[in-house]
């Protein structure tokens, strides 16, 4: 056999087995996916480099991903970036130009989410967090006075009214007097009071009469209730009933008005008051159209104090995502034909150029061995 082919055969060998050897590597990183196994006995190498490791490996990225990638400190800086602060005013003023703009209301937003706000059921909810509420202050305040719980200057301005309360009594004793029930029931009270009293008390009514008497004094009890002495006497009386209900404590006060009756009054009033109804079923433009520059003003030191606030609760956010268990969780979860297909797309090229390098490397020590053979042969 001549030199030139000895060497060139002892070239293409060592080509051969360089390149199948890294070409064959390069696939043991992946395959086989699982152990193969000749009856009881597990064949060395499989599976696979990366299938074998890889719960360590999602625990390798996890780790990698909080401790080198995401970091604590690395988000605080893109949050203070007047870059990124600028591009997340701009956002939100955009989000809320769209919502000041926009037809929508609260019932079709909350559809979009496959969610119906139900009239009745949100006055519950309100009639039971606002009794809850009430049980909650009545807790903290039974013991105290009634005067000690309003402010002052909310009293002095009660007291100011009671003048007008008196005149609107007095108004309304005054036309309750004069109101054909009233006379009746006078005439009644009359008739009953003279029967009660016998044979001498008929003999009486029946001379006098029940109506004449009502009409001699009704015209004189008119005029009293009318007089500006009543209005002072009312005036007094108002002061003073409210001077005790000052020095009474809480809890004798729900005693006398009923827990049951305050309970019954905030339900009746969160009922018949709370404008549900015009909420969830109003444009978000007409809750806003008149106050478009305040909620402009609002975004932007929003914008501003949301970044300050994520700031610093930026360690808590990355402690409570738990960004290395999702990390390791969506490793481990990860098929290994799709990891294997994506490092292939990723380095495809330099794996050729691996197997290349391998056939090179191979056939240069084929020549060597090559001309060894011929120098002793």
């Amino acid at each position: 056999m001549s030199t030139v082919l000895i060497i060139f055969m002892m070239v293409a060998i060592g080509a051969v087995i360089g390149g199948v050897t890294n070409s064959l590597a390069i696939k043991m990183l992946f395959r086989p996916y699982h152990a193969r196994y000749i009856g009881k006995f597990k064949l060395p190498f499989t599976p696979g480099l990366i299938p074998k490791r890889k719960d360590e490996l999602a625990k390798q990225l996890g780790k990698m991903v909080v401790e080198h990638l995401i970091t604590e400190e690395g988000l605080r800086k893109k949050l203070v970036n007047q870059d990124f602060q600028t591009q997340v005013e701009i956002w939100l003023e955009k989000e809320v130009n769209k919502l000041l703009v926009s037809d929508n209301t609260l019932r079709s937003v909350a559809a979009q989410f496959d969610f119906i706000l139900d009239e009745v059921e949100i006055k519950r909810v309100l009639q039971e967090k606002a009794k809850g509420y009430y049980d909650n202050w009545m807790k903290d305040n039974a013991t105290k006075l009634v005067g000690e719980i309003i402010d002052e200057n909310v009293q002095r301005r009660l007291v100011s009214y009671f003048p007008m309360v008196a005149e609107v009594l007095q108004q309304r004793g005054v036309n309750y007097l004069g109101s054909e029930g009233a006379t009746s029931k006078m005439e009644e009270l009359v008739d009953s009071y003279f029967t009660e009293k016998g044979f001498f008390g008929n003999m009486f009514a029946s001379v006098m009469g029940g109506r004449t008497i009502i009409d001699k004094i009704q015209p004189i009890l008119t005029n009293y209730v009318d007089s500006q002495d009543m209005k002072q006497e009312l005036e007094k009386l108002l002061q003073q009933e409210w001077e005790f209900l000052l020095e009474k404590p809480i809890k004798e006060v729900e005693v006398i008005i009923g827990k049951d009756t305050v309970e019954t009054l905030i339900g009746y009033t969160i009922d018949q008051y709370a404008p549900v109804d015009n909420i969830i079923d109003q444009p978000f433009k007409v809750w806003f159209g008149s106050i478009n520059h305040l909620i402009e003003q609002i975004v932007t030191g929003a914008s501003t104090q949301l970044m300050q606030a994520a700031n610093k609760r930026i360690g808590k956010l990355i402690s409570g995502l738990g960004l290395e268990q999702i990390v390791e969780n969506e490793v481990q979860a990860f098929p290994l034909e799709r990891v294997e297909q994506l490092v292939l797309n990723i380095s495809r090229r330099e794996f050729k150029l691996i197997t290349y390098l391998g056939a090179l490397l191979g056939g240069l020590i084929g020549l060597i061995q090559g001309i060894i053979v011929v120098l002793v042969g």
